[in-house]
């Protein structure tokens, strides 16, 4: 995913999402503060026939170790054993 300030720019928007109908999607970011901000709602307004699973968001002391962060992460929205 990109940090979510991209996702506020209608033309990337367009660009980048595709007919997700029936997909889930995951979302996740790394960052100094601002988390998700808008990029949820958005993708949900862009996919709205794709489930949009609970995002991860890793702050940057988070962001060089995030192996357990993400494993948890990926078995709790059902995408790893």
């Amino acid at each position: 995913m990109c940090h979510d300030f991209y996702i506020d720019s209608l033309q990337w928007k367009r660009e980048f999402f595709y007919d997700l109908s029936g997909k889930t999607i995951a979302p996740f970011v790394t960052s100094g503060g601002s988390g998700f901000s808008n990029t949820i709602s958005a993708i949900e307004e862009l996919e709205p026939d794709a489930e949009v699973a609970d995002g991860l968001s890793l702050g940057s002391s988070q962001a060089s170790n995030p192996g357990d962060a993400v494993s948890e992460w990926l078995s709790s929205i059902g995408l790893a054993a």
